[in-house]
């Protein structure tokens, strides 16, 4: 990435709210529970996103994402590597966020499992832990309700013995929907604990 690319990347800072990440305008000691959260609890115990959705991370994740840009894929890797916060590794295993068995035949790949191995080599990554069972429509152009309503169901999950803390890792955190679907899958399978990360936030 050229200088003028990584001096226009928006990180995500403080304050945001405790649960789910969302950004807010204030002093960054000032972050606490959004009103989302505060109305209606998420499963997962916390939620982060690196990076606003924007200018190059919006097109590194397209290219990675849509055409399997293996250079835009390690572009992305080595800007949220140094933003990784220090908690995502006391986690038991990584998960990435799964695609259904047909989507990933048309694509050929799953971005959130190659986000994972490329943010945490050597880490634990338990790919199979979670499964989409339904393939939904795309989230992209849904409204909140709809989101909720598109993925509800779609995944199972299976514990793993020694698998108590789960960190679940896709590219983009919108509405939080599919993140709450696949907290409470795992949750269901015996998982005491799930985090969130994503590499942007919409």
């Amino acid at each position: 990435m050229c200088a003028s690319c990584l001096e226009g990347l928006r990180r995500v800072s403080p304050p945001v709210c405790r649960r789910c990440g969302e950004p807010f305008h204030g002093p960054a000691d000032s972050g606490h529970l959004c009103g989302r959260c505060i109305q209606r609890e998420p499963p997962f115990a916390r939620a982060i996103s690196l990076f606003h959705y924007d200018g190059a991370i919006r097109s590194l994740i397209h290219r990675t994402k849509y055409e399997g840009s293996g250079h835009s894929l390690r572009a992305l890797v080595d800007v949220a590597r140094v933003s990784l916060p220090s908690w995502t590794s006391g986690v038991d295993a990584i998960v990435p966020v799964p695609l259904h068995p047909a989507r990933l035949r048309e694509r050929g790949f799953n971005q959130s499992m190659r986000l994972a191995r490329g943010l945490f080599p050597g880490c634990r990554i338990e790919p199979s832990m979670l499964a989409r069972k339904v393939d939904t429509r795309p989230q992209a152009g849904l409204r909140v309700r709809e989101r909720e309503r598109n993925v509800r169901g779609a995944f199972c999950a299976s514990g793993r013995p020694g698998v108590e803390r789960v960190l679940l890792v896709d590219d983009i955190y919108t509405t939080g929907a599919t993140a709450a679907a696949c907290s409470a899958s795992l949750l269901d399978a015996g998982v005491r604990e799930v985090y969130v990360l994503t590499v942007a936030r919409a």
